[in-house]
Formats: C-alpha cells, sequence, structure tokens
C-alpha cells in the first residue's frame, strides 16, 4: 500500500497584497502569507480549520485553530496570526 499523497486544491482566482499578508482565493483551500508562516483555511465539517506553517516546513504547527461553525472563518485567522504572533514574540 503506498502512502496518501496531499494534492492542494487552490485556484488562484483572486489576489490581494498588502505589507505583511496576502492571500488567493479559489477552490477548497484559502492560503494566506502572514509574517513569513503559511496559514491554510480549509474546510473543516461544515466550518474550517487554519494549519498553520513555518517558513520553509512541509508539516504544520499543531495548535491549529477549528471550528465546525462557518461564521467564525474571519475568529480562526485572527486566532492563527495570534498564534505566529505569541510564536515570534518568544525569539524576541
Amino acid at each position: 500500500m503506498t502512502a496518501p499523497v496531499r494534492l492542494s486544491l487552490t485556484a488562484a482566482i483572486e489576489t490581494f497584497k498588502d505589507a505583511e499578508t496576502s492571500w488567493t482565493a479559489g477552490g477548497m483551500t484559502m492560503d494566506i502569507f502572514y509574517r513569513g508562516f503559511g496559514l491554510q483555511l480549509e474546510p473543516f465539517g461544515p466550518g474550517y480549520r487554519v494549519s498553520i506553517f513555518p517558513p520553509g516546513e512541509i508539516w504544520c504547527m499543531a495548535n491549529a485553530p477549528a471550528s465546525v461553525n462557518p461564521s467564525k472563518r474571519d475568529t480562526l485567522i485572527a486566532e492563527a496570526e495570534a498564534i505566529v504572533d505569541a510564536h515570534l514574540s518568544a525569539y524576541d
């Protein structure tokens, strides 16, 4: 039996950029780049989960915010950004 292959379904439909964040949205995932970290918003039941990828890593951090409430999407992104900020402040 072969190992499963992870496929990204992101289709770049929309792009937004500012000083520290940018994202492309489309398909089943949303990739957000925040302070060098990759945040991947993906479906989680009826809601969302945000996987946090440190720079240059292929494995995400263990503390990914998630909610089955679809209206909490923006809150989950803010929580993931706060996790990145806390992670970086630990090294200041």
